[in-house]
């Protein structure tokens, strides 16, 4: 951080210091307020290790990532009911409810989820939109299947069924963007289903 107080423009301090801190695991925002107030001898302070290197690098904070990064590649791949952790589906709805917006959804997320977005903002991320946004579905349809109880409604086990069969199709060029359509609302309505108390 000494280095990078020595380079005279303040957002490219506060841009190296997001990256310094994404690096070494330390809160983002402790060194951005270093390099804001370009401290020669800085000093940071780490209380305790943060739950969040738990969930560092998953498919869930690949795909925030690339929605703060590259908003319009996977901003319409993806809904509330594909982030399993909790941390992760704070930080999309922060990110949904701005629009894209990154500074707002800053504003607007809780201190977890504001930890993920400024992770999120300055990793290095190279993956493909789609591609990311088929596994995410793929899984939060697995996931779904896997924690669903035995029925004997014949709509809700015609459905499970069609899900089945349109997760196989997510891979394929030609059916795999019908597919994902079709699971998104899907997972959206179990989702609906359980917080409505179906």
């Amino acid at each position: 951080m000494s280095v990078v107080n020595e380079h005279p423009n303040v957002n490219i301090r506060k841009l190296y210091a997001g990256q310094v801190a994404a690096q070494v695991g330390l809160p983002v925002s402790d060194l951005v307020v270093i390099a804001e107030r370009r401290v020669r001898r800085p000093q940071v302070s780490v209380a305790r290790p943060r739950q969040r290197q738990e969930r560092r690098e998953n498919a869930e904070f690949v795909a925030i990532a690339l929605l703060v990064q590259n908003w319009d590649a996977i901003a319409p791949w993806l809904v509330e009911a594909l982030f399993a952790d909790e941390v992760y589906r704070r930080a999309f709805l922060a990110m949904a409810e701005s629009g894209g917006a990154l500074t707002d959804a800053l504003d607007l997320a809780d201190p977890e989820a504001r930890d993920v977005l400024e992770r999120a903002a300055v990793v290095d991320v190279e993956a493909e939109a789609e591609a990311e946004a088929r596994n995410l579905i793929a899984a939060a349809v697995r996931r779904e299947l896997s924690g669903s109880r035995a029925t004997s409604d014949s709509a809700r086990i015609r459905d499970d069924a069609e899900a089945r069969v349109r997760v196989e199709e997510l891979s394929e060029s030609e059916q795999g963007l019908e597919a994902a359509g079709w699971l998104l609302g899907w997972l959206e309505g179990r989702r609906e289903g359980r917080d409505g108390g179906a």
